[in-house]
């Protein structure tokens, strides 16, 4: 099984590459030549994108705050 910390590192490999993908789906959502149906789904992917390194960000502050007591 994988480890929290094994998993925290992987995020942290991919930050780069899906925070370029997350900026791009937010310009394709401002496109006003973009498709309404595409816009909405490009800024859903860019939320969920975000979340989940929001998510992270929590994990490793809860993880550094638990190796701190």
């Amino acid at each position: 099984m994988t480890s929290r910390q094994q998993l925290l590192a992987k995020v942290h490999d991919i930050a780069d590459p899906c925070e370029e993908l997350r900026q791009g789906f937010r310009a394709l959502a401002a496109d006003p030549s973009t498709p309404p149906d595409v816009q909405q789904a490009s800024l859903g992917l860019a939320e969920a994108i975000e979340k989940v390194f929001q998510i992270a960000h929590y994990i490793m502050k809860s993880e550094t705050s638990a190796s701190g007591r």
